[in-house]
């Protein structure tokens, strides 16, 4: 098939059924960038939760994965990653979705092993899923030195994220994604595609909202938790309400912040790891946490 060739979608033969107890039943395919393994990725976790949910009610659900775990290996592979995140052009994933023929694509992370122009040659509705501000900020937290920063975003430009070397405090790490981004977020590729673009929390959802993204376009859906991933129980019920933070232990969080104002009188339990380990810790002493 040739590369530029839009991907259609359904044939007749495979048209859509419906679900005994209801609803419609569709063809999904997820597109998705793995994270290395050695650093744990909410993202990674919340793509794979999210298929065996579809999967589970039914749906029809194929993967269309890069994994930089297999890839990084290759021969100048950060100079090709580099060089795929500047222009847009490089890996994609079209072969594969002609062969599935999905009736809706649902974009999830693309940085930095899939290109970003192959949405334009799409015929089924597409869907994003943004799991941080990597289309706004280099870093992808809108946090630097300690603080929130949004001078990328008020200054509609790219060059305060070289200025401070935003991402892995690097600057030639940071150009190819100054330069992805130097045109806002009506510029982004993928964003400009999509039928939907799902956020995680409503904060993005005005954020996004700010930098561009008609409302009507964006869909707050929080991450979940599934019935295979339910630790059980995490506390003993008879010592009260109490509140959970799963995530990475890092300054971007705020998790140490939130651990040292925590009232004593209320119980946090924690589960994950990183940076602010000892700082979370130490913040703890004496606290129901």
């Amino acid at each position: 098939m040739d590369r530029h060739a839009p991907v259609r979608g359904p044939r007749g033969d495979r048209a859509s059924v419906t679900h005994p107890l209801g609803g419609l039943l569709i063809r999904i395919a997820f597109v998705h960038s793995f994270y290395r393994s050695e650093n744990p990725s909410g993202e990674n976790r919340i793509v794979e939760a999210e298929i065996r949910a579809l999967r589970t009610a039914g749906h029809e659900v194929q993967l269309v994965a890069a994994r930089t775990d297999e890839l990084k290996s290759e021969h100048l592979y950060g100079m090709r990653s580099g060089i795929r995140v500047s222009t847009g052009l490089g890996r994609s994933p079209l072969s594969a979705l002609a062969e599935f023929e999905p009736q809706v694509v649902h974009v999830h992370n693309l940085f930095p092993n899939w290109s970003t122009r192959w949405p334009r040659s799409l015929d089924p509705p597409l869907v994003v899923t943004l799991h941080n501000f990597r289309p706004l900020c280099a870093n992808g937290a809108l946090f630097r030195d300690g603080e929130i920063c949004t001078r990328c975003l008020d200054e509609h430009s790219t060059l305060p994220a070289l200025r401070y070397a935003c991402y892995r405090d690097s600057r030639r790490a940071t150009l190819p994604l100054a330069i992805a981004d130097r045109h806002g977020i009506k510029g982004h590729p993928v964003i400009a595609c999509a039928a939907r673009v799902i956020v995680l929390s409503e904060l993005a959802r005005t954020v996004y909202g700010r930098a561009g993204i008609h409302p009507s376009r964006l869909v707050t859906w929080p991450n979940f938790l599934s019935e295979r991933d339910d630790p059980g129980p995490i506390a003993d019920p008879s010592r009260g309400r109490h509140w959970l933070y799963v995530g990475r232990l890092g300054p971007e969080k705020g998790i140490a912040r939130l651990v040292r104002g925590w009232p004593r009188d209320r119980r946090l339990v924690i589960a994950g790891d990183g940076p602010d380990r000892a700082a979370v810790a130490e913040g703890a002493v004496g606290k129901a946490v």
